[in-house]
C-alpha cells in the first residue's frame, strides 16, 4: 500500500448522501473526549485467517485500547446521527497489501514464521473522515474533516 493509503479504520460508513455527509463533518471535528496516545504497530498477518489470504495487516502492539476508545466514542457519533455500525467486534490493524494472485497462498506459510516484529510508533492526537473512491489503482483517500483528541 502507497504510505498516502496506511491508516487504521475506526469505522466504514458506506454510501452517504451530500446532506448527511455535511452532518458527519460536524460530528466529526468536533472535539472527542479521548486523550492523545501512542500506537504501537507490530506482528503481521491475515484476513481471512484461514484459506486464500486476501488482506496482510501489521496489528496493534500498543495502544489497542486506547484505539477501542477512540472506536466507541466515534461510533456513538455516528448512531446519534442515525448511521449504522458494524456489530462484529473491532479489530485495529494496518492493511499493507491486498493480493489478488490465486497463487499467494505461499505468504500465509512465510508471515506465519515471520514472528513478531516491531514496525514503528506514532502518536495518535486526532481522527481524520476521509472519503474513499475506488478506481482502477486502488482506492483514493481525501479528507473531509478532522476531529481533535482532549489535550492530556
Amino acid at each position: 500500500m502507497p504510505p498516502d493509503r496506511v491508516h487504521v479504520t475506526l469505522h466504514f460508513i458506506g454510501e452517504l448522501s451530500e446532506s448527511r455527509v455535511g452532518e458527519l463533518i460536524a460530528a466529526v471535528e468536533r472535539p472527542l473526549d479521548v486523550a492523545p496516545f501512542d500506537l504501537a504497530l507490530g506482528g503481521l498477518g491475515l484476513f481471512p485467517p484461514r484459506g486464500r489470504p486476501r488482506v496482510l495487516w501489521v496489528g496493534v502492539e500498543r495502544g489497542g485500547a486506547a484505539v477501542g476508545e477512540l472506536h466507541a466514542a466515534t461510533g456513538k457519533r455516528l448512531v446519534a446521527l442515525g448511521l449504522p455500525v458494524e456489530e462484529r467486534a473491532f479489530s485495529p490493524h494496518v492493511t499493507v497489501a491486498r493480493f489478488r494472485d490465486p497463487e499467494v497462498m505461499a505468504v500465509r506459510s512465510v508471515i506465519e514464521r515471520a514472528g513478531p516484529s516491531h514496525i514503528g510508533t506514532c502518536r495518535v492526537t486526532s481522527v481524520t473522515l476521509y472519503q474513499s473512491r475506488l478506481g482502477a489503482g486502488g482506492a483514493t483517500h481525501t479528507p473531509l474533516a478532522t476531529g481533535m483528541l482532549r489535550e492530556a
